[in-house]
């Protein structure tokens, strides 16, 4: 076989971020993560509730991100995309 290709093919969805961390220093709040294997971005959502509805922020091409504080208690995700 010299060429293949496949189209419709869906991919598996990406590992869960798991090790999501927040600093909170100078008015901003810092998210980390560790990268994902296969993530081209990741989706920042956040929650004024940790059940709540969550919106989504932004998107991010690394493993971290940095916003403002919200002046109240803020709960995040983040989710792999490829």
């Amino acid at each position: 076989i010299d060429d293949l290709t496949i189209s419709g093919l869906t991919m598996g969805e990406l590992p869960a971020v798991t090790d999501l961390t927040i600093q909170v220093s100078g008015g901003y709040d810092f998210l980390n993560w560790s990268a994902i294997e296969g993530a081209d971005s990741y989706n920042i959502y956040s929650s004024g509730t940790p059940y709540g509805e969550f919106l989504l922020l932004g998107n991010s091409a690394v493993n971290h991100w940095t916003l403002p504080l919200s002046g109240g208690t803020g709960f995040y995700q983040v989710t792999a995309q490829n």
